[in-house]
This record gives structure tokens, sequence and C-alpha cells, in this order.
């Protein structure tokens, strides 16, 4: 039996490793880098990831995981921002990188002749998930509601408010909270995280092979594909797995130039 102080510690964790990876996808900001490389926040970090493994009995991925997250950090210790930025453009943010491992949902899809009205379904149905908890985007983000940080950032609240409902609530709004993120890992993260991560990984190597900045994201895309594929054990989601980008959506150039994806490769080398 476990107990509601283990339930909610894990809950904590998950929170936090949500949060983490959230943060590791947005486009930095100088603004905000020391707080994210700093010694007290990777440490609380390592040692979430810590409780999350020790107390779900994830021992067969926790060496691996536990490595990679502390090679991540050493790696934001180090570099200055200027360098984390320029990685970040070269691997995710520049318009060749839109083609090769985009960041939005939206162009992850099936292959049929219905795969563009499935995934704007798709994003229907994540504008469903935000607006029934009452949230929407800040007028200060640059980012579709489909960026692989803002739906992280979603499983962030959701998990952390499991942990508050554990704490201070009854089982029917506990129930809401493990229910949506059942349902949200099912109809997205969990589908399209696993060829994301693949592509980052690719795209990463590749720069890596031109002598270019690559590690960073490359270790931080196989953390989250492995935080993921443990959270879909975790809670027993079985999911159907995205095997190739949405053909149609990537011809379209609104949707290609979407928040963020339309600086020139001159701008992306800033």
């Amino acid at each position: 039996v476990v107990s509601k102080e283990a339930k909610v510690q894990s809950a904590l964790a998950r929170s936090a490793i949500y949060q983490f990876l959230s943060l590791c996808f947005f486009e930095p900001e100088e603004k905000t880098f020391p707080a994210l490389k700093s010694d007290e926040y990777l440490n609380n970090v390592q040692e979430s990831l810590d409780d999350y493994l020790a107390l779900n009995s994830f021992n067969g991925k926790a060496s691996a995981m536990k490595e990679n997250l502390r090679l991540s950090g050493n790696l934001l210790k180090e570099k200055p921002f200027k360098d984390i930025s320029a990685e970040y453009w070269k691997v995710l943010g520049s318009f060749s990188a839109a083609k090769e491992c985009p960041v939005y949902e939206y162009f992850y899809g099936v292959t049929d002749i219905f795969q563009h009205t499935q995934s704007l379904q798709e994003l229907a149905d994540l504008g469903g998930f935000y607006k029934a908890f009452d949230l929407k985007l800040s007028e200060d983000t640059k980012d579709r509601f489909d960026h692989i940080s803002i739906e992280l950032e979603f499983m962030h609240f959701l998990t952390y408010k499991e942990a508050y409902a554990l704490e201070n609530h009854g089982e029917e709004q506990l129930n809401i909270c493990t229910d949506a993120e059942k349902k949200f890992l099912k109809s997205h993260l969990g589908r399209w995280v696993p060829l994301f991560t693949k592509l980052v990984d690719k795209r990463a190597q590749a720069c890596s092979e031109r002598s270019e900045p690559g590690e960073f994201y490359s270790g931080i895309a196989d953390l989250l594909r492995d935080f993921i594929s443990l959270e879909t054990k975790l809670l027993r989601v079985k999911v159907e797995e995205t095997t190739e980008l949405n053909v149609e959506a990537m011809k379209e150039e609104e949707f290609q130039c979407g928040p963020g994806l339309c600086e020139s490769e001159t701008d992306a080398k800033r």
C-alpha cells in the first residue's frame, strides 16, 4: 500500500521534472537563464528525478536518466547564455529546423487523406484541455498552444494540482487531475514525443558532425523520451505513436511560419 505522503511526493517530483523539461525547450531568455542553470534549481530537479524513479520502482532506466540529467545540468552551468542560445537556434529554432524537427504537435500526424482534418481536430482538443482548467496562453508568449514546452507546462500544472488534491481535496478532484493526465498523454504528448525526440537527436547529431553544438538538446531530448515512456507506464496508458510527420501540414506556409518559426537562417545565427 502506497501512503498518501508517498503519492504526494511522487506527484510533486513529476511536476518538477515536467517543469524543467518545459523550460529547456523554450527559446532561452537571458533574464531567466541564470535561474535555470543555478546549482539550487538543478539540485532540486536531480532530487525530484531520484524521488520519481525510487518511489515508482523504475530501476531499468534509472542510472541512464540520472547520468543524462547530470550531464545536461553540467552543460547548462558550463555554457554561457550566448552558446546555449546559439545551440537552440541551430537545433530547434531555425527555419530548416522547423522542417526537420518541428516543435509543434500540429506537424505530427497520420498519413491518410484525412490528415489535415485530424490535425486540426487535435489542435481543437488541446484548446479544450486548457479551457477545462481555465487556462490560456499568456499575452507575453509568442508560441502556439501546441508547442512542446506549452504541453509540458500543462502537465506540470496537472501534476502539481494532483499533489494539492491529494493533500486538500477528496477523490473527485483527484480523479479529475489523473484522468486529464492520462487522456493528455494518450492523445498528445505520448503520441508525438517519441518521434519528436528522435528527430531532435538526428538534427543534433548532424550539427555535431559539422562541429556545431548540439549535445545539450540531444541530451534533453533523450531525457524527455525516457520520461514520457515511464509516464505512460505509470499511468497505464496505451499510446498509438506517430511514426512520421504530417506531409500536408508541412506544405502549409501559414503553419510553417507560426510564431518563432519565420526567422531567416541569418537571424537564426545570432
